[in-house]
This record gives C-alpha cells, structure tokens and sequence, in this order.
C-alpha cells in the first residue's frame, strides 16, 4: 500500500504567532499522520495547527484502490493460491443464488398476477398460502407474511439503495 503525504503547518513559539514551521509526513490517513506529529513534537497537542493534503493523494487512493489482494495482505497473513475447487464452488454459488432470485420472483408475478386477474396462474402459490394460513393458528401465517414482506417489499428497497 502506498503511503499520502501529509503537511502539518503549526507555531513553535506560541508568542510568536507570525512564525510557523511545516512538516511533512507519510502515512496511511491523516489521523496516523497527526499521531506521529503529536509522537514528534508532544507539546503541540493541544495547539492549534493545520494540517494539508497535497492532490497527489487522490492519484495514491486511486493507486491503492487498484492494488490486488495479495498486495493488501498484512506481514502477519499468508496468501493462499485459489484453486480450481474456489472457482468451481463460486461458480456454483452463484448459480444457485440467480436460480433462487428467478424462484422467487416467479412467485412475486404469481401472487401479483391473482390479486390483478384472479387468477392462480397454474402455481397455485395463492392457494398454498391461504391454506397455508388457514391449517395453522396463526403465527406460521405471521412468518408467511414476513417473509413474502421480507423477499419482495424489503429486497427491492436494498437493490434501491
């Protein structure tokens, strides 16, 4: 990871306050740059001072978003090389999770389409949960609706933001 330059501008001499010295440090952030400032000179901590970050940072975050995984391991982590398994298993992961969302907006077209046309649309999802609702005492019929509120109504709200 590559390291922003940060200048911190403060008053050695609070008596002079047309004097002010600049420092230069390379860091991470601008709360580890203010660290090792106040690490440096302990008396300027409760002092005012101004702290700058030169445009060449934004080319350093860009730099840093680029940077691969590897290159974000710490000293202390080991890079595993994936294997032919990893990309087989994401692969399938992620088949069954479009799978499952195409499940599950073909029963949000189910439910609309019979409220709309009054009709059961050969699924039979309306009949199932009304039966569904009706056998039991009422609260599988609250986690019924839960659910059809959690799949539909708050799934959509999460793919808007």
């Amino acid at each position: 990871m590559k390291l922003k330059t940060f200048n911190i501008t403060f008053r050695p001499n609070q008596d002079k306050p047309n004097e002010t010295e600049t420092v230069t440090y390379e860091a991470e952030s601008m709360d580890s740059a203010h660290g090792m400032f106040i690490n440096d000179y302990p008396d300027q901590a409760e002092q005012f001072r101004e702290t700058h970050s030169p445009l060449s940072n934004y080319e350093v975050d860009r730099e840093n978003a680029e940077t691969t995984d590897t290159e974000k391991i710490t000293d202390t982590e080991v890079a595993e090389p994936k294997g032919i398994f990893d990309d087989l298993f994401t692969k399938i992961t992620d088949w069954v999770k479009l799978f499952t969302v195409m499940l599950i907006s073909l029963i949000g077209l189910g439910v609309v389409s019979s409220a709309l046309f009054g009709i059961d649309s050969g699924f039979g999802i309306v009949t199932n949960i009304s039966k569904l609702l009706s056998s039991t005492d009422g609260l599988v019929g609250l986690i019924v609706l839960f659910l059809v509120y959690y799949l539909f109504i708050r799934s959509d709200e999460k793919e808007k933001t």
